[in-house]
């Protein structure tokens, strides 16, 4: 399985990064890539966000497999 990293800074996912967070999930389904971010890496904050997003966050090891909403 192909493996899309993704890294955060800040707030992973607003106005700007929103969508940018939104094609890199869409390229990332059209490659048949799973988005990953580490879990040191991403914040409660950008957590409940990316929650909001409609993104399903399943964690694994030391990483969170992001999961595009539906």
């Amino acid at each position: 399985m192909a493996v899309a990293l993704l890294h955060t800074q800040g707030h992973a996912a607003s106005g700007v990064g929103s969508r940018l967070l939104a094609l890199i999930g869409d390229a990332a389904r059209e490659e048949g890539r799973t988005l990953r971010v580490s879990v040191a890496e991403l914040p409660l904050a950008d957590q409940l966000l990316l929650s909001r997003l409609g993104y399903r966050l399943h964690a694994a090891d030391d990483y969170f497999e992001l999961r595009p909403p539906l």
